[in-house]
């Protein structure tokens, strides 16, 4: 089930890459770690780094892919990001953005793009 799974996920990372890729975004980096935090995509436009989260389902029987989000993994996401910038030097503007991708095992997949969905600390929609 963990392999399914996993190859989901991988899957809608590369959709969510390319699709940025194609909207002029730079890639720098792909599940970027720092110690248990994880950012799944780094880009660059400009001056603005995009910290980019992907959820991929194949159904949306419980929710959307987005809805999975949590505000623990908000945070480290966001402690990543600072490890990031930190490593990479970087002083400007960046931003937290949610691609969710719908993968059905019969049918097209479907992709959402909210840019600037959250900010890590933020407890407030």
């Amino acid at each position: 089930m963990k392999d399914k799974r996993s190859a989901i996920g991988t899957e809608g990372e590369q959709l969510a890459a390319n699709y940025l890729i194609a909207q002029g975004f730079k890639l720098l980096a792909q599940n970027w770690r720092a110690g248990r935090a994880e950012v799944d995509l780094i880009f660059r436009s400009e001056k603005l780094l995009v910290f980019v989260e992907v959820k991929t389902r194949a159904a949306n029987y419980f929710g959307s892919p987005g809805s999975f989000l949590t505000k623990a993994q908000e945070a480290r996401i966001g402690m990543a990001a600072t490890a990031y910038c930190e490593e990479a030097g970087h002083e400007w503007e960046i931003r937290f953005d949610l691609i969710e991708v719908l993968l059905p095992p019969k049918g097209k997949p479907t992709l959402k793009h909210y840019p600037d969905a959250f900010y890590p600390g933020d407890t407030g929609w």
